[in-house]
């Protein structure tokens, strides 16, 4: 320093510097030396778990094309008007086309009041009974309207719901009630409280639509010589060429929809009823000139030991109803000659006054029972005012047989597959239970893609190029969909498993998978390029890189038309015993599971890299700690040679001074 002044340690006049690095040279070598031996365990490491994702993906494919929810297995449910009809399809479906019209879709009970202010209402105190179908629900009324729609609401979760919406701004409301449940069979009542509280807001009519007609009433009033009814074990018997008459009453509303119901059978004059007996003459016995005459046995079979009939059918015209405008008859019904229900609508005429039943034929007797006169909107007796809906079953024409359900999710008519009605259409929509083709080609192409990026992995790592300056490699080059990021990591990558005949025995057993025979229904059908799948034999840097390559078009075509054998390609049961014996995905999970599955080889290896990163840390740091050790020993020891130094400087400068002095005295 200009001043003379010196600190040791902070400056070097006699090259403490260079001694220092000199010193401590071997010690950083080895951490040097350490520290890059732990980089190339951490990146190898790190090429083992990529090279693991890898393969733990392909085999993932692999089991799902070999799984039950493999695309190969399930099939596609396709409408041709999905307006009007959608399908699902389930684990099990089969191959096959049906046509249907919507005829009509099932519905529920919805029921609306009239207009009514809440505010000026009073309701009914007590037990309100609400029966959806055989469900009772029972709510408790105080006579607050608001608490009734919130006691319903919890009380029929699933089955009836109600509110209470504004219908105008006079302060207005409507009442709702919603049936849950759709079919025919899950009709709305309302009983105890809640039917005069239906009533009082307009829900349902004072109405009767409803009614049977005595049929003993009828056979004493109309039978005669010309006419001959009778009535036996509650039967009304029509001999040929007689009718009946049934008078609608004066209180019973008949509207549009009416209709008669009715079981009715008929058998042919002169032939009376089948019966439970078997009658027989057991003959005549004669001993010792005695003489005795058997009477006829009779044995009662009873009615489980009847003899079925075979079933046949007549048709006749024997309704006619009667009204102040005319007559109409009614047409041909089917008749059985065991008791089968028909129904006949008889709500033609506006005014209609009574229902003729009629036997035309001179050789057959009709026989009817539990006849009934009835609005099928009725409900217990009243009819709803203001329905939004009716409860209706679901009718369908499947293939041209009429078909009926209690919901619009059909599930027992097709194997396996759920059918959902939408609307009602005149039109015939096509139901195709198909291949799942679109899901078949996504796995097919993700399978292929995944075995080409654990080929690439394996060449990468495993490569001999060698890398001078910033020369590009081929093999990380001619991999085009790479990210920046993936390409650095590449590069670091490179080669750098190269010793490992793991990878390499791995690359030619995937190989010789994908590209060998394997056992079809179709001889002409074995290898994986005849469905338009092929590889490159040589890479762009000269060497075999086998990356597998698609015809777009062969690979559609034969999923599409052939995909029986497509399918066998990849999974075959050879014995018929539902495991997968053979084929490409069955034998590739074979191979890749061992090797990823904890315990397999690759995830072993990945765990003794854990435990080498571990100790070459520990050395690192060793080493480290041993650097700043001899760093500060050197360190005093350098301090101390400079402070001696300066010290041997300082008295030698003392002595030079005194020396001088001493001269200038003389």
């Amino acid at each position: 320093m200009a001043s003379g002044f010196f600190v040791p340690g902070l400056e070097s006049k006699y090259n403490t510097k260079e001694i220092r690095e000199s010193m401590l040279k071997p010690d950083k070598l080895k951490i040097d030396s350490s520290s890059k031996k732990l980089e190339s365990l951490e990146q190898e490491k790190s090429a083992w778990q990529l090279i693991n994702r890898k393969i733990s993906t392909l085999n993932s494919l692999a089991k799902e094309i070999t799984s039950l929810n493999s695309p190969f297995n399930l099939m596609s449910g396709n409408s041709s008007n999905s307006e009007v009809l959608t399908l699902s399809t389930r684990y099990g479906s089969k191959n096959e086309t049906h046509k249907l019209i919507v005829d009509q879709i099932a519905s529920a009970d919805v029921f609306v009041s009239s207009n009514f202010n809440p505010k000026k209402i009073t309701i009914p105190e007590g037990d309100y009974i609400f029966l959806v179908g055989k469900k009772e629900i029972n709510v408790k009324s105080n006579g607050n309207i608001d608490l009734l729609v919130r006691d319903i609401n919890n009380k029929g979760k699933g089955f009836l719901s109600a509110k209470i919406v504004k219908s105008d701004k006079n302060g207005n409301s409507r009442f709702i009630l919603q049936s849950l449940k759709e079919g025919k069979e899950n009709k709305l009542i309302i009983k105890g409280e809640g039917l005069p509280f239906a009533k009082q807001i307009g829900i349902l009519s004072e109405l009767k639509t409803n009614f049977n007609p005595g049929l003993s009433d009828i056979v004493v009033s109309q039978s005669s010589v010309n006419n001959r009814l009778s009535f036996e074990n509650n039967n009304l018997v029509l001999n040929p060429l007689s009718e009946m008459s049934i008078e609608i009453p004066e209180d019973i509303e008949i509207t549009s929809r009416s209709k008669i119901k009715f079981e009715v059978k008929y058998f042919d004059t002169g032939l009376e009823e089948s019966d439970n007996k078997i009658i027989f003459n057991p003959g005549e016995a004669t001993f010792k000139d005695a003489k005795v005459d058997s009477e006829d046995s009779v044995v009662d079979l009873g009615s489980d030991l009847k003899a079925p009939l075979e079933k046949k059918y007549i048709q006749m015209n024997i309704v006619k109803i009667c009204g102040k405008e005319g007559s109409l008859e009614l047409p041909l019904i089917n008749i059985s000659n065991n008791f089968e229900e028909v129904e006949v609508d008889v709500g033609a005429l506006s005014n209609l006054e009574e229902i003729n039943i009629e036997n035309k034929a001179n050789n057959k007797v009709i026989v009817i029972r539990n006849v009934e006169v009835f609005d099928p909107k009725n409900r217990d007796g009243h009819l709803p005012i203001n329905a939004k809906s009716f409860a209706e079953n679901a009718k369908i024409k499947f293939d041209g047989v009429d078909v009926e359900r209690d919901s619009n999710v059909i599930n027992d008519l097709v194997p396996n597959v759920t059918l959902s009605l939408k609307k009602t259409s005149s039109d015939i929509v096509e139901a195709k239970i198909e291949p799942d083709y679109e899901g078949i080609k996504r796995v097919l192409l993700d399978f292929i893609g995944a075995y080409n990026e654990v080929l690439a992995e394996i060449n990468i790592v495993s490569s001999n190029e060698d890398q001078i300056g910033n020369q590009k490699s081929n093999i990380v080059e001619e991999l085009t969909y790479l990210s920046d990021s993936q390409k650095e990591e590449a590069y670091k990558n490179l080669g750098i498993l190269r010793s490992e005949f793991l990878l390499k025995n791995l690359k030619s057993r995937l190989e010789s998978i994908i590209f060998k025979p394997y056992v079809t229904s179709d001889p002409n059908f074995s290898i994986i390029n005849q469905m338009g799948v092929f590889t490159n034999s040589i890479s762009s840097s000269g060497g075999l890189s086998r990356y597998l390559r698609l015809d777009e078009k062969k690979f559609d075509e034969s999923i599409r038309n052939n995909i029986d054998n497509v399918r066998e390609l990849f999974l075959f049961d050879l014995n018929g015993d539902r495991v997968y014996d053979n084929g490409i995905a069955k034998m590739l999970g074979d191979c890749l599971s061992p090797l990823v599955t904890s315990g397999g080889v690759i995830y072993n290896k990945i765990k003794n890299y854990d435990l080498k990163i571990i100790n070459q840390k520990n050395k690192v740091e060793d080493y480290r700690k041993k650097y700043d050790d001899r760093e500060k020993k050197v360190e005093g020891e350098l301090n101390t040679l400079d402070f001696t130094v300066k010290r041997m400087k300082d008295q030698e400068n003392t002595l030079r001074a005194f020396d001088f002095n001493q001269r200038n005295r003389q």
